[in-house]
């Protein structure tokens, strides 16, 4: 996954960027001018030292006496912002407890110019601690008093942090109309560091593999990568590497992934930057997975566990309460929790069941209390990949129908985003339609006016203009129309494939069991084998090729005969409208047949792709829908278990 987060050292350039700023306009609303006060001018001058200086908590507490003392407290409050945001890099417990003062302080003076900063510093601290309601509340009390403070800066660092929350739970559309509000605030007020930090967030979504940009998340890392190196920021040059390599991997350039994550590990070691070490370590795990290399993923993802856990042995003693350095002692539970995903991965490739399955279990567990379906599914998925190969499949069905439900609710968020895309542009289409059939039909009606003196019957242009009126009003209508089918298909049609999607092919199966007609329906369900490792190998855009080819071949194959439906990831479902036994098992062999003899364009000119299938059917009496699905589902099963390309039948049929 890429970094949703640049190094808390973008955060602290870009948020302290503004200090001076801010500063400035507390000097301009301080009812005890600075002008003509050499001493409070004295004290500006240490509040804006104090990102620079490291100062002890007595020369802090010093300062703020000194601060009240005389009579300050617009600086006041804008030292307990600079203090906490200068601290996020070294103590964030720190950190907490300067912005719970500050915001104390701020609020009973209502000064929001001081809050926007302390609720955004406040926010960090607390999605570092993995609380992110709270975070996100912070983030959105930032922005508000941004706004009435009229600084621009917090407020779009306050979208863009609100941005990656979303990014990180999976809710594209509402992220990315953020992070390009961001930006383009930013650009207004020629932010160059918030530009930056905005357009990387951007890219992260753009390469995220349900939106699939990843050409313009390259061009965009690879532009922010030059302005950070032109601009000096080391830290920054190395996260942007990071983002390149993940990029990479979706899009199977391994070789190339490989060597951008360990251009990132080469800075963040100079840097002493444990934390980004240990992440970018399980990145390289992940990439190993994929390039079948389980031993080197096994190495990898336990020396981001060691450092997530506060065990890391590599980390040097002389590093302990260095500013700038995250600490070891301080478990990073997100890190841990994603750490031992990959590490179960890798364990369950080498044949070490036992300790996948705790692995998984306890990242599942992490993932779930922090509702984040994305990676629940994930684990989900490995997990009924051990219970399988431990021959429970009990476990691994059950498994196995909570990753497609996850998988379902995932793709139907995806597809309401989509719907959502094209509801707007829908709407606005139908605007544009119907202001211009007015503006015509004004247009018509003056020009009947001005002729009404030369035209002694003025029949013939009303039946015209009516003719026009009513024709565009059709117009309008026909494009309501069209745009209404078009959105009714996409509520039930699989992108990819164009297949019937889960809920069209399930729905079907449902009035088949209970219309009169068709007392029996006949049902097969097919796994592509070995898909993941398609994925890990060749990368997405090969797998998206196979199940494009797979489901091609299904519905020829089908014809007229049924229905074929994407299920899930690489699962389909066939209903047949009428079928014998012995016929039903024909089907089957055919269809698997038709997909051995698939052949592919290089890269995956040696491909061979399988499946295994499971069929049965319902029987006169049988109208539960979840009975049949269950009992076809656990065919293929056997199918899998007994070496996969094969047929395997529920013993009922």
């Amino acid at each position: 996954m890429h970094r949703t987060k640049l190094a808390w050292k973008l955060l602290l350039t870009v948020t302290l960027g503004s200090s001076s700023l801010v500063l400035a306009t507390a000097e301009t609303a301080n009812t005890n001018t600075l002008e003509g006060n050499p001493a409070a001018t004295a004290l500006r001058a240490e509040v804006e030292a104090i990102e620079s200086a490291a100062l002890s908590d007595a020369a802090f507490a010093d300062l703020l006496t000194r601060l009240e003392r005389a009579e300050q407290p617009q600086l006041l409050a804008q030292a307990y912002a600079v203090r906490c945001l200068s601290l996020l890099g070294s103590d964030t417990n720190a950190a907490a407890t300067v912005a719970e003062a500050g915001i104390v302080f701020a609020e009973k003076r209502s000064d929001v110019q001081a809050l926007s900063g302390l609720y955004i510093c406040r926010g960090y601290v607390r999605e570092l601690d993995e609380q992110i309601d709270t975070a996100m509340a912070d983030y959105d009390r930032a922005f508000e008093a941004a706004k009435r403070a009229g600084n621009r800066s917090d407020e779009a660092q306050a979208q863009a942090l609100r941005g990656e929350i979303h990014y990180a739970r999976g809710n594209f559309s509402q992220a990315l109309s953020e992070l390009l509000a961001a930006h383009r605030t930013s650009v207004e007020i020629a932010d160059g560091a918030r530009q930056r930090y905005a357009l990387n967030a951007i890219a992260n979504v753009y390469s995220d593999a349900r939106v699939g940009q990843y050409a313009q998340a390259l061009d965009y890392y690879r532009q922010v990568g030059r302005e950070h190196e032109a601009a000096g920021n080391t830290p920054d040059v190395a996260t942007n590497w990071f983002n390149i390599g993940s990029t990479l991997q979706i899009t199977g350039e391994f070789a190339a992934a490989e060597e951008a994550f360990r251009k990132a590990l080469a800075v963040y070691a100079q840097l002493d930057d444990a934390r980004s070490l240990a992440q970018t370590r399980r990145a390289l795990a992940v990439l190993y997975l994929r390039m079948d290399r389980p031993v080197e993923a096994l190495a990898a993802a336990d020396a981001a566990l060691a450092f997530a856990e506060g065990n890391d042995p590599d980390f040097e003693q002389s590093n302990v309460d260095k500013p700038g350095v995250d600490q070891p002692d301080v478990e990073q539970p997100g890190d841990a929790a994603s750490a031992r995903l990959t590490r179960g991965s890798a364990l369950r490739r080498l044949g070490r069941h036992a300790e996948a399955a705790a692995d998984l279990a306890s990242a599942r567990n992490y993932f779930e209390r922090n509702n984040n379906p994305r990676f629940v599914e994930r684990a989900v998925a490995e997990q009924a990949e051990v219970a399988a190969a431990q021959g429970d499949w009990q476990a691994a069905y059950t498994a196995r129908s909570e990753q497609l439900r996850l998988a379902e609710q995932l793709r139907s968020q995806a597809d309401a985003e989509l719907s959502s895309r094209l509801r707007v542009q829908f709407d606005s289409e139908h605007k544009e339609l119907e202001n211009t059939s007015l503006k015509r039909e004004g247009e018509l009606r003056s020009a009947a006016l001005r002729d009404a003196e030369r035209i002694r019957d003025l029949r013939g242009t009303a039946i015209a203009l009516g003719t026009i009126v009513v024709l565009a009003t059709v117009w309008v209508a026909l494009s309501a129309f069209r745009r209404a089918r078009q959105m009714r298909n996409l509520a039930l049609t699989d992108e990819l494939t164009g297949l019937a999607n889960r809920r069209a092919i399930l729905r079907q199966l449902e009035q088949r069991l209970a219309g009169k007609k068709h007392p029996a329906a006949p049902v097969l369900m097919f796994d592509i084998d070995h898909f993941k490792s398609i994925n890990d190998r060749l990368g997405h855009d090969i797998g998206d090729v196979v199940l494009r080819k797979v489901a091609l071949a299904a519905k020829r194959l089908i014809g007229g005969q049924g229905e074929v439906g994407r299920v899930g990831g690489e699962e389909f479902l066939v209903l047949l409208h009428a079928a014998d036994a012995d016929y039903l098992r024909a089907v089957a062999e055919r269809l698997r047949q038709a997909v051995e003899a698939l052949t592919f364009e290089a890269p995956a000119t040696d491909l061979r792709v399988t499946i295994s299938i499971g069929g049965c059917e319902s029987g006169p009496h049988a109208t539960r829908m979840e009975d049949l699905l269950k009992r076809v589902d656990l065919a293929l099963y056997r199918a899998k278990s007994g070496g996969r390309n094969r047929v395997e039948f529920d013993p009922v049929s």
